[in-house]
C-alpha cells in the first residue's frame, strides 16, 4: 500500500511543479533524448520511439482495451532512474491509477498498451519532473517505467460501442470487430507491405461524424503521417492490411484520440473513417 500511495502522490504532485523561466528546457531535452538513445543502444533494446522523444517496448503483448480519456487502470510496476537503474518506487501488487493523473510521459505512452500487456516506457525528464527534484527522483532524471497493465476500466467505451453497433445494424453493415472496440470493413485488399507503428504512411481519407453524417475532416490530396502519431483507431486498423488497401472504420470516441494530446473530449464523437492506404515507407 505504501508504494501505491507514494506513486500517486508522486505523480499528482508533478502537475503543480513550477520551474524558473531561465532554465534551458531545449538543451536538457536534447541531452535527455540522447541519453535515452544511448541507453537503449548499449542494452540492445529495440524500442519504439514516439515523436515526443518517449520510447516504449511491449515485452508481452495482449489483446485488450487501451486506457484513454479518464479511464482507470490496475498496474503493478517499478519506476527506475535510468542513470543507475535504481528503483525509486514500486508496487508488486496492482494498484489503481487514473490516466489524467499520471506524469505526462505516462499519459502519452499508456494508450499504446492493451489490457494484460507488460512493457517498459523510457521517459525524458521533460515529460517527468523536469528540473525539480521530487521524492527520490533527482532533478533532470530520465525514468524507466517497467509495468504490467492488469486491467482497464473504461470511462466511455461501453456506451460508445452500443451506439456504434446500432449504427452498423441500422445500415446493414457487416463489420469485423477488434477487441479494442473498433469496428471495420476491408473494402478492397492491396498487395504491398504491411505498415508497422514506426512506419510512414501515405493516405487519402474522409472523416464523418457518425451521428450527423457530416464530413468533419478530409484530405484533398495524398497525405503522409507517421503511424505512431495518428489517432488510435488508425494505429489499430492499418497494420491489419497491406499497402493499396481501402478500409472503413467505425470508431468509438476513445479511439479517435491521438495519445498524449488530450485526455477528455466533451463531445464524445463517434466517427467513421474511410481510408485508402496508398504507400507504406518502412522507417
Amino acid at each position: 500500500m505504501r508504494a501505491s500511495i507514494l506513486l500517486l502522490a508522486f505523480i499528482v504532485g508533478a502537475c503543480s511543479l513550477s520551474t524558473p523561466p531561465s532554465f534551458d528546457f531545449t538543451g536538457q531535452y536534447v541531452n535527455d533524448t540522447t541519453a535515452i538513445r544511448s541507453y537503449l543502444n548499449k542494452n540492445g533494446i529495440a524500442a519504439t520511439k514516439l515523436s515526443q522523444g518517449i520510447w516504449f517496448i511491449i515485452d508481452s503483448a495482449a489483446a485488450g482495451i487501451r486506457p484513454t480519456f479518464s479511464d482507470s487502470m490496475l498496474v503493478s510496476y517499478k519506476m527506475k532512474l535510468m542513470a543507475n537503474e535504481s528503483t525509486v518506487d514500486q508496487a508488486g501488487t496492482p494498484v489503481n491509477f487514473i490516466l489524467p493523473q499520471l506524469i505526462f510521459g505516462l499519459r502519452i505512452a499508456m494508450p499504446y498498451f492493451q489490457k494484460g500487456s507488460k512493457g517498459r516506457i523510457f521517459i525524458p525528464s521533460y515529460y517527468g519532473y523536469q528540473n525539480v527534484p521530487y521524492g527520490n527522483v533527482p532533478a533532470n532524471s530520465n525514468l524507466i517505467f517497467d509495468f504490467k497493465l492488469t486491467n482497464v476500466k473504461d470511462s466511455r467505451l461501453k456506451t460508445d460501442t452500443v451506439t456504434v453497433n446500432k449504427y452498423l445494424k441500422d445500415h446493414s453493415i457487416n463489420a469485423q470487430t477488434d477487441v479494442s472496440g473498433l469496428r471495420y470493413t476491408i473494402d478492397s485488399l492491396g498487395s504491398g507491405p504491411m505498415p508497422k507503428l514506426t512506419d510512414l504512411i501515405t493516405v487519402t481519407y474522409v472523416t464523418k461524424d457518425m451521428s450527423t453524417g457530416k464530413v468533419v475532416d478530409q484530405s484533398t490530396s495524398p497525405t503522409r503521417f507517421r503511424l505512431s502519431d495518428v489517432v488510435l483507431c488508425w494505429q489499430v486498423a492499418l497494420p491489419l492490411v497491406p499497402e493499396g488497401s481501402k478500409l472503413s472504420l467505425y470508431v468509438p470516441s476513445s479511439l479517435s484520440m491521438v495519445p498524449g494530446t488530450a485526455n477528455t473530449d466533451p463531445s464524445f464523437s463517434n466517427l467513421i473513417y474511410t481510408i485508402q492506404l496508398k504507400e507504406v515507407i518502412h522507417h
